[in-house]
C-alpha cells in the first residue's frame, strides 16, 4: 500500500511540522534551531586573582577559541590543572575589543 493508499494526510495539525497519518495518530517533528553564533567581537574581561579554571571556563563562555595559559613560575613553566593556578594578568589588557578568533594569553601562577 502506498503513502496515498495509507491515508497520508499533510495538514495543518497541531504543531509546526506535525504529520497527520489518520485520525488517530500524528507524528510529532522537533524543529532544531540553529545554534546562535559567536558573538562577532569580545571585551577582554578582568581576571587578575581568579582561579585558572574559572578564568577557562569564563573566557570559553564568552566565545574566546584561542586562549593559551602561561606560567610566571621559574619551577612551575606549564599550567597543569588549572584549578590549582592563580591568574596575574591577561593580554590583550582588560577591556580591549578582539574577535572570537584572535589569541588571549593569560598568565598564571602556581598556589602554594
Amino acid at each position: 500500500m502506498g503513502i496515498v493508499g495509507a491515508g497520508l494526510l499533510i495538514a495543518g495539525c497541531q504543531g509546526q511540522g506535525d504529520l497527520l497519518i489518520n485520525s488517530t495518530t500524528v507524528l510529532r517533528s522537533t524543529v532544531i534551531q540553529p545554534r546562535a553564533a559567536a558573538p562577532a567581537e569580545i571585551r577582554v574581561p578582568a581576571v587578575a586573582g581568579r582561579n585558572g579554571q574559572i578564568v577557562r571556563d569564563q573566557l570559553r563562555a564568552l566565545g574566546l577559541k584561542r586562549v593559551t595559559f602561561a606560567s610566571q613560575d621559574p619551577h612551575a613553566k606549564v599550567p597543569i590543572m588549572l584549578g590549582n593556578w592563580t591568574a596575574v594578568k591577561i593580554e590583550p589588557q582588560p577591556g580591549t575589543v578582539v574577535t572570537p578568533t584572535d589569541t588571549v594569553v593569560v598568565t598564571l601562577t602556581k598556589h602554594g
